[in-house]
């Protein structure tokens, strides 16, 4: 199905990272390249898809055998070199099935692809109004009927009159030392 070829790889190649713990390190190579000892590169004959053998050869079932068949001393140190890999059993659809397989995987991972790209933007959103709200209840409070006052320091412009006439710092050192907000134990 599968040949195993040099430290290089072409375009189409599949290339798999032989250390287990680095499962998903695999894919379907887009350029011509070399590739470090430590890769196995399997060339796809004509049987097989790339992008079918991209998304098999990715997939957890296979990740897991992948694994099951290495050997270590370590999880960190563990490897799984072509000699067990090829022991490894793979259902093979035909060509024409790989083809429709690989294009509505692509489809649909396209899909959520995208969906997750629109979430991050909205997270991203989200963290502006998060601090603009943040930003607006420091310096306007919460009422947003409060009239503003100067605060006589230059460059802060105006603030919230809230507090009526008093400092704030002096406002917080009321509500600091009234007793309401002392732990219960130094009550």
């Amino acid at each position: 199905m599968m040949v195993i070829i040099a430290s290089s790889c072409a375009v189409r190649d599949f290339v798999i990272n032989s250390r287990s713990d680095r499962k998903g390190s695999s894919g379907l190579s887009d350029r011509d390249g070399s590739v470090s000892l430590i890769n196995t590169v399997l060339c796809p004959t004509l049987e097989v898809h790339g992008p079918f053998a991209h998304h098999l050869l990715r997939s957890i079932q296979f990740q897991e055998e992948f694994y099951r068949y290495g050997k270590g001393i370590v999880a960190d140190l563990w490897s799984t070199n072509y000699s067990e890999m090829k022991n490894i059993l793979l259902a093979m659809p035909s060509p024409s099935e790989q083809r429709c397989i690989a294009t509505f995987l692509d489809c649909e991972t396209a899909k959520i692809d995208a969906l997750v790209e629109e979430k991050r933007r909205l997270i991203e959103l989200l963290k502006e109004k998060r601090q603009a709200v943040i930003s607006h209840a420091v310096t306007k409070g919460l009422n947003p009927d409060a009239p503003m006052k100067d605060t006589r320091r230059g460059m802060a412009g105006r603030g919230a009159g809230a507090l009526g006439g008093t400092e704030p710092r002096n406002e917080c050192v009321r509500y600091l030392t009234d007793g309401t907000h002392l732990p219960a134990a130094s009550r």
